[in-house]
């Protein structure tokens, strides 16, 4: 549970009532803190309904001077300190804050206050219900609670105390957990049960006496007794050898068989501990890791906030935003290159399926796997094929333009002699904003979530032409190291019947980073890059209007427990560079166990004045009217029948992997329709999915430690962060026209 913003709770005093006499004039630290820790007064903690004992308290100043060292109170059943925690903010220029916590062993909660002085808790969280990991390469001690992920950085001399601190809360509540529920528990194998059991007796007495020693060997001997203790693999097991083996063998298993199985928990749980990560940092983490311990130490001198700034900090919007950067390094060439045709466009209807084959198998339950990489990016790390949906990272962002009718509405109104007027401006940005949002759409049926995208490989490509819409796309993805990045470029020409199509057009440039973090929970998904909407002139080859905006951070939750679905998160921004208008959108999570998902989103439009000019109100998983004038902006799509046995897939998206006639003979080898093992995951045969899956993947590591990587074709880097799509005659449109696909890739 999360106890929001102005709860108030029975602690008085938030446990750091001290009385220093002449702290301040001893001129050794080290004595200092002797007597910063001698007068520790008992009885700090009072419980609930009572009323608190006035009690003497330090100075802010006094604990800054003594580097807010944290330690136990209470016989050691409280342990508190300042630690410094990720702000809620994510536009603030300081990504970590320090704040006061207080660990409760006896009720097994983490709470947190601005500072020492106050009593409104800012957080609070039940750690029997949490994720923690810890990454002792970083500094960083992760807690997720299902509803917000909690990053902590303890200054260095506490990073050990408050890991072993939590370890010890965690290993006493699940024991007393345990103890209730044992006799309620069928048990494969009593005797591993015993050792498990005392495993975890021997950490939490660990822990304890780690709490209490200050001698460097015995505290080393004590990390040596942990590590036995928390791998039973070093244990001399003698009454369940032969059960501890299978076990073993079990969990060491090849990552790919062992991830095919409908299995993927042990016979018996394990007891919760705090997981450790191993992190590889590289020269440049650890100077900028050393930088932001100092200046989180300069920090401390004015930790005072205005209540403005707290009030900005302590938003319930817990998502990273990503703003559209417009520095003159990023913007879109205002002139656009030689112009093209519009080749295969326009083009007869074809006939689609609008409809996918059921899915033979059920999606895995990852946790097991998952819990082993709290804090990676997933991207990195090889998935069973049954984790996959039959689509690649390609087809899913081409699926973005599946609303590519709201910017053909807006090439209507370009067309139109008011065009510059404030009215035609407003619609436009109405339009668009609603495009820039309809992409989170794409996982408004809940068992979408449950799987996700392949992985292409660098130089993949999918081309997207729609005939009806009269657009076209093609998508490549142009880097696999150190971070996947993609680029999709497209081309809309208007309304067939309209005569807006024979004098304007819309392009979308579009490189995109995605990302995503497992923390236990969640995970956290993003994409960092900004999309780049130009409406043009052809006669003239000038662009008229540019739009900007980035993707939404969004959470996949319920991970443990429950419905699992993905929310947006944060604030999204879509300007225009020219008239200065703008949309932003504001994603509000629901907090608590019984909420469920927030679909509901107001967007309020802004003029050049920073005056409302509207609003767009509404659903991102069905609607949204402009106000005040209650028109319907945007409808969502349908999907397909049965939705929840064919991946929760639209009917545009259930079109993304089928060859029409359009394509077919025409699409270089590259594409994603012609990757074996999503097609063979398409058509049910999981096993061949499987092994294809897995050459593919081979084949990727071994063109690059051969240095035979593929290079892009389509796409040229523009600068560190875009690519700009080639034109001209080795555009990929001027080779499609030719069918000279002499030089793509062979990746399968």
């Amino acid at each position: 549970m999360t106890k929001q913003n102005g709860d108030t709770g029975s602690i008085a005093n938030e446990g750091s009532v001290i009385q220093v006499q002449g702290a301040t004039s001893l001129t050794n630290k080290e004595n200092a803190e002797n007597a910063y820790f001698s007068f520790i007064q008992p009885g700090q903690i009072s419980p609930p309904g009572s009323t608190p004992k006035p009690l003497l308290r330090a100075r802010r100043e006094s604990l800054a001077g003594l580097s807010k060292r944290s330690f136990y109170i209470e016989n050691n059943n409280i342990f508190q300190g300042y630690v410094p925690k990720n702000r809620r903010n994510p536009k603030s220029n300081k990504q970590f804050v320090t704040r006061f916590f207080l660990l409760d062993m006896r009720s097994g909660t983490l709470t947190y206050y601005q500072n020492n002085n106050t009593k409104n808790v800012k957080g609070e969280v039940l750690l029997k219900t949490c994720i923690v990991s810890a990454d002792a390469q970083r500094g960083e001690i992760v807690i997720d609670s299902g509803f917000e992920i909690w990053i902590l950085k303890p200054y260095s001399w506490d990073y050990d105390p408050w890991v072993d601190a939590l370890g010890k809360c965690i290993i006493e509540e699940s024991l007393l957990e345990q103890e209730k529920n044992e006799n309620s528990v069928i048990v494969a194998d009593e005797d591993i049960l015993s050792v498990k059991k005392s495993l975890a007796q021997i950490e939490r007495l660990t822990y304890e006496a780690k709490s209490l020693a200050k001698n460097e060997k015995l505290i080393s001997i004590l990390d040596n007794i942990l590590e036995i203790a928390m791998d039973p693999e070093k244990f001399n097991m003698k009454k369940s050898r032969s059960a501890a083996k299978a076990s073993s063998e079990s969990l060491n298993t090849d990552v790919y068989s062992s991830l095919s199985m409908d299995e993927f928990y042990d016979a018996i749980d394990e007891i919760p501990r705090v997981i450790m990560i191993n992190s590889v940092l590289d020269e440049s983490d650890l100077h900028d890791k050393e930088e932001e311990e100092e200046e989180e130490e300069d920090d401390d001198e004015d930790e005072e906030e205005t209540e403005e700034e707290e009030g900005e900090d302590e938003k319930e919007s817990e998502g990273t935003t990503f703003s559209p950067t417009l520095s003159s390094d990023l913007k879109p060439s205002i002139t656009p290159e030689e112009t093209e045709n519009e080749y295969p466009l326009p083009h007869s209807p074809v006939k689609r399926r609008n409809d996918v084959a059921a899915s033979t198998k059920s999606p895995p339950s990852l946790l097991s796997f998952l819990r082993k990489n709290v804090g990676k990016d997933l991207g990195s790390i090889s998935m069973p094929v049954t984790s996959n949906e039959p689509l690649t990272i390609l087809q899913f962002l081409a699926e973005s333009l599946e609303y590519a009718s709201l910017l053909n509405d807006c090439l209507d109104t370009i067309a139109l002699e008011s065009y510059s007027s404030t009215e035609s401006q407003r619609k436009r940005l109405a339009l668009v904003s609603a495009f820039a949002i309809s992409q989170l759409s794409q996982q408004r049926s809940k068992v979408r979530c449950s799987r996700k995208p392949f992985n292409p490989l660098l130089g993949e490509t999918f081309e997207l032409v729609n005939e009806i819409e009269n657009y076209r796309s093609i998508a490549e993805k142009v880097e696999h190291k150190p971070e996947q990045v993609f680029a999709i470029f497209s081309q809309g020409f208007g309304n067939p019947n309209s005569k807006s199509s024979n004098n304007f057009k819309w392009e979308i440039s579009y490189t995109v980073q995605p990302s995503s973090k497992f923390w236990g929970k969640s995970i956290e998904l993003m994409n960092h890059g900004t999309a780049y909407l130009r409406f043009i002139n052809k006669s003239t080859n000038s662009v008229i209007e540019t739009y900007t905006w980035t993707a939404p951070v969004t959470i996949l939750k319920n991970l443990l427990a429950g419905e699992k679905f993905v929310e947006p998160t944060g604030d999204v921004e879509v300007a225009c560079l020219e008239s200065n208008l703008k949309t932003v959108f504001s994603f509000n999570p629901a907090g608590g166990f019984f909420k469920g998902r927030t679909e509901e989103t107001n967007g309020k439009m802004i003029g050049t004045d920073g005056k409302n000019i509207g609003t767009l109100q509404g659903t991102w998983t069905k609607e949204l009217y402009l106000l005040p004038e209650n028109e319907k902006i945007w409808v969502v799509g349908s999907l397909v029948s049965n939705a929840e046995s064919k991946y929760g897939f639209s009917k545009f998206g259930s079109n993304l992997n089928e060859i029409t006639k359009i394509e077919k003979d025409s699409i270089p080898k590259s594409d994603s329709r012609f990757r074996p093992d999503v097609r063979f995951y398409e058509n049910g045969d999981l096993d061949k999915a499987e092994e294809y899956k897995l050459k593919l993947e081979q084949d990727q590591r071994d063109r690059r430690l051969n240095k035979k990587d593929v290079k892009p074709l389509y796409f040229k880097k523009k600068n560190s962060s875009e690519y700009a799509f080639v034109k001209g005659t080795d555009s990929y449109w001027s080779k499609r026209e030719r069918k000279d696909w002499s030089n793509a890739p062979t990746l399968w």
